[in-house]
């Protein structure tokens, strides 16, 4: 189709054809809202075999579609999942063949109760998942424990308040320390090595 007003007959004075309109509006749109911080509810969540998240950002008076490409998915610290509240960073862009306008996301975060409750309830799923709360797994509490080992920091309060209490309340009871990093990025390893100590200590509580 020829575009040129000059060429089509009866073509009303200003008259714009429906791709200069949509020139205009994503010219105005993505000058005017290049950054935006967006809060809604996720539906019609999808996830393609690339992993790019498409979804719609919705609240009670109107929704947007949004797209979060698999390289800002991949930093994601949670699962967005349908209904949940979030907010979202990202900039408006508009799709010119099919006249649609979205929101490009680089940034996702949870919304109510925050990253830490999200990411704790994630784990917590998964470790479901893994039997690690099943029942068959946990072991009866001995009544009066004898030897009590505490894996923690050498360095710590911990230690000090453990030693305090135990004398107060049942100086019977025999503490084992078995130290341990319990800050930074090797503390995990070194909590595991702990566990592993303990075991051959014939503990009757590990805390």
């Amino acid at each position: 189709m020829n575009r040129s007003n000059t060429l089509v007959r009866g073509l009303p004075e200003g008259c714009l054809w429906v791709s200069q309109v949509t020139d205009i509006i994503k010219w105005t749109l993505e000058r005017n809202i290049s950054d935006a911080v967006v809060a809604g509810e996720i539906s019609n969540l999808t996830v393609s075999t690339l992993g790019h998240h498409y979804f719609t950002l919705r609240d009670e008076g109107s929704q947007l579609r949004a797209v979060m490409f698999k390289g800002n998915a991949l930093g994601l610290h949670f699962t967005p999942r349908n209904g949940m509240q979030v907010a979202a960073w990202g900039r408006i862009t508009v799709y010119e063949k099919q006249g649609n306008y979205q929101l490009q996301v680089s940034a996702l975060r949870p919304l109510g109760r925050g990253d830490l409750f999200e990411r704790f309830q994630q784990l917590k799923e998964k470790l479901e998942k893994e039997g690690l709360f099943d029942k068959a797994r946990k072991r009866q509490i001995p009544f009066f424990p004898r030897r009590v080992g505490i894996i923690t920091s050498p360095y710590g309060a911990a230690v000090r308040d453990m030693c305090s209490i135990a004398r107060r309340r049942n100086a019977a009871v025999s503490l084992v320390f078995v130290p341990a990093q319990v800050q930074g990025d090797e503390a995990p390893l070194s909590l595991i090595r702990a566990l592993e100590r303990a075991q051959a200590l014939s503990l009757d509580i590990l805390i």
